[in-house]
C-alpha cells in the first residue's frame, strides 16, 4: 500500500495526541496527588471511592446529629440539676417547718418561700432551649406546665409522654429528652404513692400554715419520693451524655480511618507519579522530534 502525504500526517497527528493525553494526565497526577479523578481511570477503584465517600457523608452528618442531641441533653442536664436543688431546698424548709417552736411570722415565712419553689419548678418546667419546651414531649411548641384555673392540682401538664430520638450511628440511636409528667411525677407516673410535686408543695403549704407538724412530717417521705425520681432521671440524662461522648469518639476513629481507606485508595505513590511525568515528557518531546523529522523528509521528497 502506498503511503501518501495525508496519511503520513494524520498518523503523527494521532500518535501526537495520544502522548499528549498521557503526558496531561500524568501531569494531572503528580499535580493533584491523586490517582483516581474520573470513572476511566479505575472503574473498580473509582466505586470503592464512591462507596467510602457515601460512608463518610452518613458519619459527618451522625457527628451532626450528635452535637445536637448533646446540646439538647446539655440544657435539659442543667434544669434537671435545678429541679433537684429546688426540691432539696424544699426538703430543708419541710426539716425547719416540723419544729412546734416556730411562731405564725417564722410559718408565713416559710410558707412564702416553700410557694416559691413551687414556681422556680413551673418555670424550670417551661424551660426552652432553640425555641422548644424541653419538657413537652412532641408538643414542645406549648408551655407544658400550667396553673390550673380550678386549684386542685395545682398545676396541669399539657404534654405528652412522647420519647424523642436521634440517630447517631448506623444501628444506635440516643433518647434526647425526658417528659415533665415523668420528672414532676404528674399523676404519681414515676413514683407510685406519692402525689406529683406540686400537690405535695401545695399540701406543705398548707400544712405549714396550720402548724399541723403530723402532715408536715407526712409530706417528707412524699418530696423524698419526688426527689429520688428526679434524682434518677438526672442520672439517666447524664449517662445519655456519656454515650453521645462515646459515639463521638467512635465517629471520629470511623471518619479517621475511612478516610486513610480513601486515600489509599484515591492517592497516587508521588514518587512514581513524578517519575512517570518525566517518561511522559520524554516520550513527548521524541513524538514532537520524530514528527518534525520524517515531516521535513516526506516535504523534501514530494518537492523533488
Amino acid at each position: 500500500m502506498r503511503v501518501t502525504m495525508s496519511m503520513l500526517s494524520e498518523r503523527l497527528r494521532l500518535n501526537l495526541m495520544t502522548s499528549c493525553d498521557e503526558l496531561l494526565k500524568a501531569q494531572h497526577t503528580a499535580t493533584t496527588g491523586k490517582r483516581i479523578s474520573t470513572p476511566s481511570d479505575d472503574p473498580i477503584g473509582a466505586g470503592k471511592s464512591l462507596s467510602l465517600r457515601s460512608v463518610l457523608s452518613s458519619i459527618d452528618q451522625y457527628a451532626r446529629n450528635v452535637d445536637v442531641a448533646n446540646s439538647q441533653l446539655s440544657v435539659t442536664s442543667a434544669a434537671m440539676d435545678s429541679v433537684v436543688a429546688s426540691v432539696q431546698q424544699l426538703r430543708s424548709l419541710a426539716l425547719s417547718a416540723a419544729s412546734p417552736a416556730l411562731t405564725t411570722e417564722a410559718r408565713s415565712n416559710l410558707a412564702i418561700q416553700i410557694d416559691q419553689i413551687a414556681k422556680t419548678l413551673a418555670t424550670t418546667g417551661n424551660m426552652q432551649h432553640m425555641g422548644k419546651y424541653i419538657f413537652a414531649g412532641s408538643r414542645s411548641d406549648a408551655a407544658p406546665i400550667v396553673e390550673n384555673p380550678a386549684g386542685t392540682p395545682p398545676y396541669l401538664y399539657q404534654g405528652d409522654s412522647s420519647q424523642m430520638s436521634i440517630r447517631v450511628g448506623a444501628d444506635s440511636y440516643v433518647a434526647v429528652n425526658v417528659t415533665g409528667d415523668r420528672v414532676f411525677n404528674i399523676g404519681s407516673i414515676s413514683a407510685p404513692g406519692a402525689p406529683d410535686i406540686f400537690t405535695t408543695i401545695g399540701t406543705l403549704r398548707d400544712a405549714v400554715l396550720a402548724a399541723d407538724i403530723t402532715t408536715i412530717s407526712a409530706q417528707l417521705g412524699d418530696i423524698d419520693l419526688n426527689l429520688s425520681n428526679m434524682i434518677a432521671t438526672r442520672s439517666q440524662v447524664g449517662e445519655r451524655l456519656r454515650r453521645l461522648d462515646q459515639s463521638r469518639e467512635a465517629l471520629l476513629d470511623a471518619k479517621t480511618s475511612t478516610s486513610e481507606l480513601l486515600s489509599l485508595n484515591e492517592d497516587a505513590d508521588l514518587a512514581e507519579a513524578l517519575v512517570a511525568l518525566r517518561v511522559r515528557e520524554n516520550v513527548y518531546e521524541a513524538a514532537i522530534g520524530t514528527a518534525t523529522r520524517l515531516l521535513s523528509v516526506s516535504l523534501a521528497e514530494m518537492l523533488k
